[in-house]
């Protein structure tokens, strides 16, 4: 199973009206990290993943167990 995570984040952010400056603000991470890891161009720590659950209000599993993020 491969998980796309930064593709679920994009989709729950643009859900949620959020810009990626909103989330950056929320986060604490950079714009531009934020950018590369929506395309697949980067990885994220479990630590700031958590920090984006919490930004997005979900739960951590959410990135793990959505439908979305089964490429089958």
């Amino acid at each position: 199973m491969v998980i796309d995570i930064g593709k679920a984040i994009k989709k729950l952010r643009i859900s949620k009206k959020l810009t990626l400056k909103d989330l950056s603000d929320r986060t604490g991470l950079s714009t531009g990290f934020l950018s590369q890891l929506e395309r697949g161009l980067t990885t994220i720590a479990i630590d700031s993943l958590e920090n984006v659950a919490n930004a997005l209000d979900v739960d951590l599993s959410y990135f793990i167990l959505s439908k979305d993020n089964k490429k089958e």
